[in-house]
């Protein structure tokens, strides 16, 4: 007897605009870990490419157009500055 897990994901793009995105918004740390740890989205991670957070790192928040906020890594955030200008 055999268990397996599967799921199929079809092959896609996924875009998200937004509305404006700040850089350096917060740092992540313990005090950051202790005030969002009780959020249903407590955001231990960026939000779009999922990297978890190390203490100390400058975290960026963006607002998309359909969404709530989004905390995303400093990297993340400069893709979104940049597609602005071209």
């Amino acid at each position: 007897m055999t268990m397996k897990l599967s799921k199929r994901i079809p092959a896609r793009t996924e875009t998200v605009e937004f509305n404006w995105c700040k850089k350096d918004f917060t740092t992540f740390d313990e005090s950051y870990r202790r005030v969002r740890g009780k959020f249903k989205r407590p955001g231990f991670h960026c939000r779009w490419c999922r990297r978890a957070f190390v203490d100390g790192e400058k975290l960026a928040l963006a607002q998309p157009k359909k969404s709530l906020n989004w905390i995303l890594c400093n990297d993340c955030a400069d893709i979104i500055i940049k597609s602005e200008t071209a």
